[in-house]
Protein backbone atom coordinates (compact mmCIF):
# COMPACT_ATOMS: atom_id res chain seq x y z
CA UNK A 1 0.00 0.00 0.00
CA UNK A 2 1.22 3.47 -0.88
CA UNK A 3 1.70 6.26 1.86
CA UNK A 4 0.22 9.50 1.08
CA UNK A 5 2.01 12.61 2.60
CA UNK A 6 2.10 15.03 -0.19
CA UNK A 7 -0.01 16.12 -2.39
CA UNK A 8 2.69 14.81 -5.10
CA UNK A 9 2.25 11.96 -3.37
CA UNK A 10 -1.33 11.87 -3.73
CA UNK A 11 -1.10 12.66 -7.85
CA UNK A 12 1.38 9.68 -8.41
CA UNK A 13 -0.73 6.86 -7.02
CA UNK A 14 -3.38 8.66 -8.90
CA UNK A 15 -1.48 8.02 -11.91
CA UNK A 16 -0.23 4.80 -11.29
CA UNK A 17 -2.54 3.11 -9.35
CA UNK A 18 -6.18 2.85 -11.95
CA UNK A 19 -8.90 1.79 -8.98
CA UNK A 20 -7.40 4.23 -6.91
CA UNK A 21 -8.02 7.07 -9.24
CA UNK A 22 -10.94 6.09 -10.05
CA UNK A 23 -12.46 5.75 -6.50
CA UNK A 24 -10.63 9.13 -5.77
CA UNK A 25 -12.62 11.19 -8.98
CA UNK A 26 -15.70 9.45 -7.97
CA UNK A 27 -15.02 10.93 -4.43
CA UNK A 28 -13.94 14.32 -5.88
CA UNK A 29 -16.18 14.97 -8.86
CA UNK A 30 -19.93 15.08 -8.92
CA UNK A 31 -22.13 13.19 -10.91
CA UNK A 32 -22.64 15.84 -13.50
CA UNK A 33 -18.85 16.29 -14.10
CA UNK A 34 -18.02 12.06 -14.23
CA UNK A 35 -20.81 12.21 -16.98
CA UNK A 36 -18.93 14.97 -18.82
CA UNK A 37 -16.41 12.20 -21.04
CA UNK A 38 -19.79 10.88 -22.46
CA UNK A 39 -21.93 13.93 -22.54
CA UNK A 40 -18.72 14.99 -24.71
CA UNK A 41 -19.14 12.03 -26.56
CA UNK A 42 -22.38 12.80 -26.70
CA UNK A 43 -21.87 15.84 -28.19
CA UNK A 44 -19.28 15.38 -30.49
CA UNK A 45 -21.97 13.06 -32.43
CA UNK A 46 -24.33 15.51 -32.21
CA UNK A 47 -22.17 18.33 -33.37
CA UNK A 48 -20.82 15.71 -36.56
CA UNK A 49 -24.62 14.75 -37.23
CA UNK A 50 -25.54 18.78 -37.30
CA UNK A 51 -22.31 19.17 -39.46
CA UNK A 52 -23.28 16.25 -41.71
CA UNK A 53 -27.26 17.73 -41.82
CA UNK A 54 -25.92 21.33 -42.49
CA UNK A 55 -24.13 19.80 -45.22
CA UNK A 56 -26.96 17.96 -46.93
CA UNK A 57 -29.27 21.33 -46.05
CA UNK A 58 -26.38 23.37 -47.90
CA UNK A 59 -26.52 20.37 -51.09
CA UNK A 60 -29.97 20.53 -50.82
CA UNK A 61 -30.21 24.57 -51.22
CA UNK A 62 -27.66 24.11 -53.75
CA UNK A 63 -29.58 22.21 -55.88
CA UNK A 64 -33.31 24.47 -54.82
CA UNK A 65 -31.47 27.22 -56.61
CA UNK A 66 -30.58 25.78 -59.56
CA UNK A 67 -33.97 24.78 -59.83
CA UNK A 68 -35.52 27.88 -59.18
CA UNK A 69 -33.11 29.78 -61.53
CA UNK A 70 -34.02 27.35 -64.39
CA UNK A 71 -37.53 28.11 -63.70
CA UNK A 72 -36.88 31.61 -63.60
CA UNK A 73 -34.92 31.50 -66.93
CA UNK A 74 -38.40 29.02 -68.18
CA UNK A 75 -40.28 32.19 -67.44
CA UNK A 76 -38.63 34.32 -68.87
CA UNK A 77 -38.66 32.18 -71.76
CA UNK A 78 -42.35 32.19 -71.47
CA UNK A 79 -42.74 35.44 -70.84
CA UNK A 80 -41.24 36.41 -74.14
CA UNK A 81 -43.15 33.91 -76.07
CA UNK A 82 -46.23 35.61 -74.73
CA UNK A 83 -45.48 39.14 -75.43
CA UNK A 84 -44.11 37.97 -79.09
CA UNK A 85 -47.54 35.70 -79.41
CA UNK A 86 -49.49 38.83 -77.92
CA UNK A 87 -47.89 41.06 -80.53
CA UNK A 88 -48.46 38.59 -83.07
CA UNK A 89 -51.60 38.46 -82.55
CA UNK A 90 -52.01 42.28 -82.24
CA UNK A 91 -50.62 42.09 -86.01
CA UNK A 92 -52.36 39.96 -87.13
CA UNK A 93 -55.93 41.95 -85.72
CA UNK A 94 -54.98 44.69 -87.29
CA UNK A 95 -53.76 43.41 -90.75
CA UNK A 96 -57.28 41.90 -90.50
CA UNK A 97 -59.18 44.98 -89.82
CA UNK A 98 -56.86 46.30 -92.52
CA UNK A 99 -57.83 43.50 -95.27
CA UNK A 100 -61.75 43.94 -94.22
CA UNK A 101 -61.68 47.55 -94.85
CA UNK A 102 -59.85 47.08 -98.03
CA UNK A 103 -62.12 43.93 -98.99
CA UNK A 104 -65.38 46.15 -98.26
CA UNK A 105 -64.26 49.17 -100.10
CA UNK A 106 -63.44 46.83 -103.13
CA UNK A 107 -66.79 44.97 -102.65
CA UNK A 108 -68.30 48.74 -102.44
CA UNK A 109 -66.71 49.53 -105.70
CA UNK A 110 -67.56 46.49 -107.45
CA UNK A 111 -71.01 47.36 -106.25
CA UNK A 112 -71.13 50.92 -107.55
CA UNK A 113 -69.42 49.92 -110.71
CA UNK A 114 -72.24 47.22 -111.31
CA UNK A 115 -74.65 49.87 -110.60
CA UNK A 116 -72.99 52.29 -112.97
CA UNK A 117 -72.99 49.92 -115.47
CA UNK A 118 -76.38 48.95 -115.15
CA UNK A 119 -77.19 52.83 -115.36
CA UNK A 120 -75.17 53.43 -118.03
CA UNK A 121 -76.94 50.98 -120.24
CA UNK A 122 -79.97 52.73 -119.37
CA UNK A 123 -79.04 56.16 -120.05
CA UNK A 124 -77.41 54.51 -123.23
CA UNK A 125 -80.74 53.18 -124.04
CA UNK A 126 -82.24 56.59 -123.69
CA UNK A 127 -79.92 58.55 -125.46
CA UNK A 128 -79.61 56.33 -128.51
CA UNK A 129 -83.73 55.94 -128.35
CA UNK A 130 -83.64 59.82 -128.39
CA UNK A 131 -81.57 59.98 -131.49
CA UNK A 132 -82.99 57.21 -133.53
CA UNK A 133 -80.78 54.66 -132.87
CA UNK A 134 -82.82 52.49 -130.42
CA UNK A 135 -83.05 49.87 -133.10
CA UNK A 136 -79.07 49.35 -132.95
CA UNK A 137 -77.82 46.23 -130.50
CA UNK A 138 -75.19 48.72 -128.96
CA UNK A 139 -72.87 48.44 -126.19
CA UNK A 140 -71.49 51.34 -123.83
CA UNK A 141 -67.43 51.85 -122.47
CA UNK A 142 -66.43 54.41 -120.32
CA UNK A 143 -63.46 56.59 -121.61
CA UNK A 144 -60.86 57.71 -119.44
CA UNK A 145 -60.26 61.68 -118.77
CA UNK A 146 -57.19 61.68 -121.27
CA UNK A 147 -59.31 60.46 -124.05
CA UNK A 148 -62.01 62.72 -123.26
CA UNK A 149 -59.18 65.47 -123.18
CA UNK A 150 -57.78 64.47 -126.56
CA UNK A 151 -61.50 64.53 -127.66
CA UNK A 152 -62.61 67.97 -126.47
CA UNK A 153 -59.79 69.17 -128.42
CA UNK A 154 -60.65 67.31 -131.30
CA UNK A 155 -64.32 68.22 -131.44
CA UNK A 156 -63.97 72.05 -129.95
CA UNK A 157 -65.30 73.46 -133.12
CA UNK A 158 -68.70 71.03 -133.00
CA UNK A 159 -68.91 71.74 -129.36
CA UNK A 160 -68.54 75.42 -129.62
CA UNK A 161 -71.18 75.10 -132.51
CA UNK A 162 -73.79 73.86 -129.65
CA UNK A 163 -74.27 77.07 -128.32
CA UNK A 164 -74.74 75.89 -125.05
CA UNK A 165 -75.92 78.21 -122.78
CA UNK A 166 -74.38 76.96 -119.29
CA UNK A 167 -71.19 78.99 -118.20
CA UNK A 168 -68.40 77.38 -118.86
CA UNK A 169 -69.82 74.28 -120.48
CA UNK A 170 -66.25 73.19 -121.66
CA UNK A 171 -65.39 72.20 -117.99
CA UNK A 172 -68.67 70.32 -117.44
CA UNK A 173 -67.49 68.17 -120.50
CA UNK A 174 -64.17 67.83 -119.03
CA UNK A 175 -65.27 66.79 -115.01
CA UNK A 176 -68.59 64.66 -116.61
CA UNK A 177 -70.24 61.63 -113.97
CA UNK A 178 -70.37 59.60 -117.09
CA UNK A 179 -68.52 59.40 -120.05
CA UNK A 180 -69.40 56.85 -122.27
CA UNK A 181 -69.02 55.41 -125.96
CA UNK A 182 -72.12 53.85 -127.45
CA UNK A 183 -71.38 51.52 -130.59
CA UNK A 184 -73.13 49.67 -132.88
CA UNK A 185 -72.10 46.06 -131.76
CA UNK A 186 -72.87 44.95 -135.24
CA UNK A 187 -70.73 47.23 -137.45
CA UNK A 188 -67.34 47.56 -135.99
CA UNK A 189 -66.30 50.13 -138.45
CA UNK A 190 -69.21 52.73 -137.44
CA UNK A 191 -68.04 55.68 -135.70
CA UNK A 192 -68.86 55.53 -131.91
CA UNK A 193 -72.12 57.97 -130.36
CA UNK A 194 -70.60 59.79 -126.89
CA UNK A 195 -72.65 61.05 -124.39
CA UNK A 196 -71.84 63.01 -121.25
CA UNK A 197 -73.43 63.49 -118.07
Amino acid sequence: MTTVHTTDDLLRAARENKEFREAFRREILTEELMAVPDDTKELKAITTNIAATGEALNEQAATTNRQLQIMTEGITSLQQITEANAKGISDLVSSMADYKATTEKQFEQVQTQSAASKEDVEIARKFTSVHGLDSVPIDTTHIGRSTLRVWVKTYLDVLLALDLKQSNPLDKFIRPDIIAAITDITDEDTTPVYYLA
